[in-house]
């Protein structure tokens, strides 16, 4: 299901019954809440493409996997580090 452009799945509680989707992208709010910066900070970041981000249409938004997969990484903040953190998860999907 899609909800303004950001691709969701859905998750089922113990009963079974559908529970509110989660969210495949994520917002700059929640992105630099989960990893407790400032939105400011995290916009720096990705302007020099540090962190991985996807921009769909005026909205720059985050893959919480990939937040993580940066975070793995020893948080590199060096231009261009989004690259080889793509780079490292598509090695570990193979």
């Amino acid at each position: 299901m899609a909800h303004d452009g950001v691709r969701q799945s859905s998750t089922a509680n113990r009963d079974g019954v559908s529970a509110k989707p989660v969210p495949l992208l994520i917002g700059n709010r929640d992105a630099a809440c989960m990893l407790g910066i400032g939105a400011r900070t995290l916009w720096s970041i990705t302007k020099c493409k540090a962190i991985p981000s996807r921009k769909i249409g005026s909205r720059v938004l985050y893959s919480p996997d990939e937040l993580r997969a940066w975070i793995s990484l020893g948080c590199p903040t060096e231009p261009g580090a989004a690259d080889r953190v793509t780079k490292a998860m598509r090695q570990t999907a193979k």
